[in-house]
């Protein structure tokens, strides 16, 4: 082929070499469709180059072949490609992709009817803008083609039209893609393409050790450099996102940058593809919204609703479409919404049930304690509705008021403190409540309380169960009653606003002995705190002097600390204009006052503010001392600089500028309200990609406002540029580990360390993003938390035979758990045992999960399992149902001991022994377990059947009064008897005179036991004797109460052998004391002493006192220091004793004199008693009377029993009526 000469420089806009080579003849051209232009690209359909407009190539009678074209702007592909290319950019156009070998119309076309074969090769048009060609000679750019098409096998074809080069590249799809990508390469000025990203995707985009932005430099080909931004842009903080954007730079060729945008766009909008938006709810929509009344939501979101906020996560596309369709929504509902205000007389308001109101109509009803006016809010058709239920439903229900101040007196204010009471207190009315579930009780507020000439509780119940109000009304007239005056303590000296913390806190603590309430809560300024007492119900009511001395020592013991806190409070007057006080001080809500008291919460003081005093233009300070300095120095800089005129700049960085100024300017905005500023932010900076920038922001108002409004707007810059980005390569299995059970692990991180922590869904890199403090501790537990699971997460599959699965379950798994519990592993069988036994497959797969010392534990104890349960035998006795009792024994108790002698104690899995029931007529006992251990038991079993066929019974003479000797408390003795001898003890009745004690068991065991019973149980087995005249028994024991001294205080124990159940009964006899006669009418108390004891001269048996010296060694509870004590001798304690008693002896015939004194309040009496007894005990012991405290169940309970001479009478009641004075 030749070629004709090159010029040293070519005009673009003329046709090339390569054109000339490719163009047909004129003559057998065909028609062919426009290809398609994007992007305005264009080609030059008006002139269509041929042969006669350039000079023939080399020898003119040389011929091109006269084959149609298959290409050029009206061609129309028959078969597109299926490999997508990158769109194009405006000054690229990508044509269309063909096969080789289509046929086109054309009218010299001669069709034989053929069919023609399909080709492997294809055909690709694509278009260049001149503009973006790179500006070189036609030599060089024939040079480039040829070398294209040599190096990838292709054929090329160009044609130019005006503003663009159209190319058509022919060959196999490989090497058609690989020509183009390098023509575009080479005649292609390099482009530079800049877009955004959020920036917490850059460490996405990056990779780990950039592993991710290499592999998408590779996948987009050519020389292609991409750049990240360090810093955000400024003002691009989007609010959905919970992120600013960064810059993305992208150079190199048109291909290769089109295809690494893909990718980085792909890689964030799968980073991004989930969202969680937030929709505000106001507070006058927030009880009408019902998310269900929404349509079109995505079935896959997430929403939950709050009470000022609806949230929605989800997909990014799904959660803005459900976004806008809530908003849409809730100005739809706020159009909806109004008010209607009906006039009801307060006294038939709490007939109105709001909630099934709300429930039934969606309507909310606000009650207005200022006016009778009801308000109700909702859809307008709705409101009409619940009206007309509201009426109706009222005439339904029987009223009932109950005016608690007739109470007590009619002390209305005591009445309102009751009803405060219960009002803070609502689990007192509680129990009235449940036992009256049809009633509803209606409490006065503390604003109807303050005010009210009465105090009413209000009822109300359906018709149908208007008796149970009645119930109900008693109940509630009882509780009121209980709560006399007394019970309440009033106290005003501590300073609601200074202390109500303090106070709160302290009673809080002790809940259990007192109640609290504090009016400082319900009306301002009132220092008032109620302290309610709690009185035992199960015990003696206190009088009324001792509950006020208890509340009286609580008082002073919990709150005495804070009078004295107070008592050292200072207090500073200073003189500041009226005005300034009310516009600066007036409410704790005012910007300066909470200010000021900011920087008193930092020094942990107290403070409080008296406007306006001692007098005008005057204010008092008055709180800790280090407190009123700090307001006192906040005041004089105010008062330096009361302008709002004040100006500041101070410089935070530019990169923060758009977390600052927040969403739409909503932080901004915040700030400025929070401290009553203005706020400008000199946003004309130029140097916005350089990280080190800084941006002017400007403060206006009052100084002292300025100052911390300048701390608050640094403080949060430094947070924000603190804000750092670390990842945690973690493989995929065990994210769901790191991220806990609903989420719980991964948000305790989050909230403890205020970051944000990614799981991807499909990578294996965990993004943390958060202050740096936070972010390096949150990285640290999670890594820490890798390492362990990676430490536990070794496991090893065992073989299981499948019939010893059920044994290592356990039943209900209780096995299988306990094996959990004690390696610390995790298990798990692999296959259905069920169905491994259905298709005869003897061994099952068990998956063990923990770290390697657990597993090897765990695999071992397996094995010793199974290797116990090979040694598993099943045995059958016979045994007949006589023998039953005997093998189980009282409580199980034989039955126990069988276990433990052979070892079956610990035995895990089935039962043991099973014993039929006493009911059942089946005789077999069946023992399972461990050969040796059932060998061991039918052993013992067999031994107990034979001792019972060798036992016999036999019948002991016991005197009836002494069988309580031989039971012994809670049948001990009878019990230990049995168990130590092995034999059975029956006790008759003792209204059985006729029956005997009984003994079954072995000859041998019988005697054994016989003789301890007769020589240490019921024997006379004591160390003195003396008989005390049966018509002095009362008095010398002083009905029971000096033996119990002799057993308490000697180590005295008094028998009364056959006497006993004659004194028992004489103990239990209460003494007749004339009731009419001895109460009186009036007083606290009245005493009689009167001389009308008889003694019964003809009785003259004797009560046996037999005593016995039983002394209890206490040094193990008392200590070693009492370890060496002496101990008290024998001999000189019972001489002591028979003294003390030969004594009351001598005294009792002249022990013919009785005391009584009446007491009006009985619940004084536990002032008699004392602490456990020892006030009474006391004065038995110094005056040597009998006394009778009467009980509070006692038929006379308001009248003490004195009996014994007359002198120790005397003593007594004198000892009484001092402690009831």
């Amino acid at each position: 082929m030749s070629s004709t000469p090159i010029a040293p420089t070519v005009n673009l806009d003329e046709p090339l070499l390569i054109d000339q080579l490719n163009e047909k003849n004129e003559d057998q051209s065909t028609q062919i469709k426009k290809a398609p232009v994007k992007n305005g690209a264009k080609l030059n359909s008006k002139h269509k180059p041929t042969l006669q407009d350039f000079p023939p190539l080399g020898n003119s009678s040389s011929s091109v072949p006269h084959k149609p074209v298959a290409w050029g702007p009206n061609v129309k592909p028959s078969i597109v490609s299926k490999t997508p290319t990158p769109s194009p950019s405006p000054n690229f156009t990508s044509g269309s992709t063909s096969a080789a070998n289509s046929t086109f119309s054309s009218a010299t076309s001669s069709s034989s009817g053929a069919v023609p074969m399909r080709s492997k090769k294809i055909q690709e048009t694509f278009s260049l803008d001149l503009q973006a060609q790179l500006s070189i000679s036609k030599p060089e750019f024939s040079r480039i083609v040829l070398s294209v098409k040599q190096a990838n096998g292709v054929s090329v074809e160009s044609t130019l039209s005006k503003n663009s080069r159209t190319f058509l590249i022919s060959g196999a799809p490989e090497k058609v893609h690989a020509a183009r990508r390098e023509l575009v390469k080479r005649l292609t000025k390099p482009i530079t393409t800049t877009f955004t990203v959020p920036s917490r995707t850059r460490a996405a985009i990056i990779g780990s050790g950039g592993k991710k932005i290499k592999e998408i430099t590779e996948k987009a080909g050519g020389d292609v450099r991409i750049d990240l931004a360090n810093t955000v842009n400024e003002d691009s903080y989007d609010e959905d996102l919970d992120d600013s954007f960064i810059d993305v730079s992208i150079h190199g060729d048109f291909d290769s940058v089109t295809a690494a945008k893909k990718e980085i766009l792909d890689l964030v909008n799968e980073y991004t593809k989930n969202a969680t938006l937030t929709v505000q709810i106001t507070e006058k929509l927030g009880p009408f919204v019902n998310l269900n009344d929404v349509s079109g939501l995505a079935k896959d979101l997430k929403i939950n609703k709050y009470d000022e906020t609806i949230v929605v996560s989800g997909l990014r596309d799904d959660a803005k479409i459900a976004k806008v369709l809530i908003t849409n929504y809730l100005n739809s509902l706020n159009a909806k919404i109004v008010q209607k205000k009906i006039a009801i007389p307060k006294k038939f308001q709490f007939l109105i049930n709001k909630d099934e109101i709300k429930e039934k109509f969606s309507v909310l009803v606000t009650f207005n304690t200022d006016s009778e006016d009801v308000t109700f809010t909702g859809v307008s058709d709705s409101i009409d509705k619940a009206v007309q239920f509201s009426r109706e439903n009222s005439q339904t229900f029987v009223v009932e008021t109950l005016d608690i101040s007739k109470a007590h007196g009619k002390n209305l204010a005591h009445a309102k403190n009751v009803a405060l009471y219960f009002y803070k207190y609502d689990s007192v009315l509680q129990p009235i409540r449940d036992a009256h579930k049809n009633v509803n009780i209606f409490l006065p507020t503390p604003a109807d309380i303050l005010e009210a000439a009465t105090v009413d509780i209000r009822m109300n119940v359906k018709m149908e169960f208007k008796e149970e109000i009645v119930a109900a009304r008693k109940d509630i007239i009882g509780l009121v009653n209980e709560l006399k005056p007394s019970y309440f303590l009033s106290i005003a000296d501590l300073d609601y606003e200074l202390y109500h913390k303090d106070v709160k806190h302290i009673l809080s603590g002790a809940a259990k002995k007192v109640s609290f309430v504090q009016l400082g809560d319900y009306y301002t300024g009132n220092d008032t705190i109620l302290l309610i007492a709690h009185v035992d119900a199960d015990d003696f009511s206190p009088s009324d002097e001792e509950i006020q001395g208890e509340l009286t020592r609580i008082s002073t013991e919990l709150l005495e600390p804070l009078r004295k806190k107070q008592a050292n409070l200072s207090t500073e007057v200073l003189s500041i204009s009226d005005e300034l006080q009310d516009s600066l001080l007036a409410t704790a809500s005012t910007v300066t006052r909470r200010l000021i008291l900011e920087d008193v919460n930092q020094h942990g003081g107290h403070v409080q503010f008296k406007l306006h005093l001692p007098t005008a233009g005057k204010l008092v300070i008055r709180g800790d001392e280090k407190a009123v300095k700090v307001v006192a120095k906040d005041l004089e800089k105010i008062m330096a600089n009361p302008s709002k005129k004040e100006k500041i700049v101070i410089e935070v960085p530019t990169k923060v500028v758009s977390r600052l100024i927040g969403n739409k300017g909503s932080n901004l905005n915040s700030i400025r309200d929070s401290y009553d500023c203005q706020i400008d932010i000199n946003q004309d900076n130029n140097n916005k990609s350089n990280s080190a920038a800084t941006t002017e922001v400007i403060i206006i108002g009052m100084l002292f406002n300025i100052d911390h409004c300048k701390q608050h707007i640094l403080a949060e810059a430094k947070k924000w540029s603190d804000i750092i980005t670390k990842e945690l390569v973690v493989p995929n299995k065990y994210h769901r580990s790191l991220i806990g059970p609903r989420g719980i692990y991964a948000k305790r991180l989050q909230e403890k360390y205020n970051v944000n922590i990614n799981f991807p869904e499909n990578g294996e890199i965990i993004t943390i993003r958060g202050p740096s403090r936070g972010c390096n501790k949150a990285f640290e537990e999670l890594s820490d938390l890798l390492d362990f699971e990676i430490e536990n997460s070794h496991k090893i599959i065992k073989k299981i035979p499948t019939k010893y699965v059920s044994n290592i379950i356990g039943k209900n798994g209780e096995t299988i758990k306990d094996i959990v519990d004690e390696f610390g592993v995790e298990l798990n069988f692999l296959q259905s045992t069920t169905e491994a036994k259905e298709n005869g497959v003897e061994e099952v797969e068990l998956e063990i999960i923990g770290n390697k010392k657990s597993i090897k534990d765990c695999s071992e104890d397996l094995d010793k399992m199974i290797a116990k349960i090979d040694d598993f035998v099943a045995e059958t006795l016979d045994v007949e149902p006589k023998y039953r009792k005997f093998i189980v024994g009282p409580n199980g108790s034989v039955l126990k001991e069988i276990l433990r002698k052979s070892g079956g104690e610990d035995l895990r899995g089935p039962k043991v022994i099973n014993v039929p029931n006493s009911t059942s007529e089946d005789s077999e006992v069946k023992i399972q377990g461990p050969k040796n251990v059932v060998n061991k038991i039918v052993k013992e079993i067999k031994k107990i059947m034979e001792d019972v066929n060798n036992s016999t019974t036999k019948t002991l003479d016991i005197p009836h009064e002494r069988y309580g000797a031989l039971i012994g408390p809670g049948a001990i003795t009878r019990t230990e008897l049995e168990n130590t001898f092995n034999v059975v003890i029956k006790v008759p009745r003792r209204d059985d005179t006729d029956s005997k004690v009984t003994i079954f068991g072995l000859p041998k065991n019988i005697e054994e036991c016989e003789k301890k019973i007769f020589t240490e149980i019921i024997g006379d087995n004591y160390d003195l004797e003396i008989q005390v005249p049966a018509k002095y028994q009362d008095f010398v024991s002083e009905h029971g109460a000096f033996i119990q001294l002799l057993r308490t205080e000697y180590f005295i124990n008094v028998r009364h052998g056959n006497s006993s159940t004659k004194v028992s009964q004489a103990v239990k006899k209460s003494y007749p004391i004339p009731a009419e006669e001895v109460r009186g009418t009036e007083g606290k108390f009245k005493t009689t002493l009167k001389e009308d004891v008889v003694i019964d001269e003809n009785d003259t048996d004797f009560i046996p006192w037999r005593l016995k010296y039983e002394p209890v060694d206490l040094s193990d509870i008392l200590g070693e220091e009492h370890a060496d004590d002496k101990k008290a001798d024998k001999n000189e304690i019972l001489a002591q004793v028979q003294e003390m008693i030969n004594k009351r002896i001598e005294e009792a015939p002249k022990a013919t004199w009785s005391g009584y004194i009446w007491c009006s309040n009985p619940r004084d009496f536990p002032k008699i008693l004392g602490f456990g007894g020892s006030n009474i005990k006391k004065i038995r012991k110094s005056s040597g009377a009998i006394i009778s405290v009467p009980r509070r169940n006692d038929k006379i309970n308001d009248v003490i029993y004195v009996r014994g001479t007359k002198e120790s009478v005397e003593n007594a009641i004198s000892s009484i009526s001092k402690q009831l004075k």
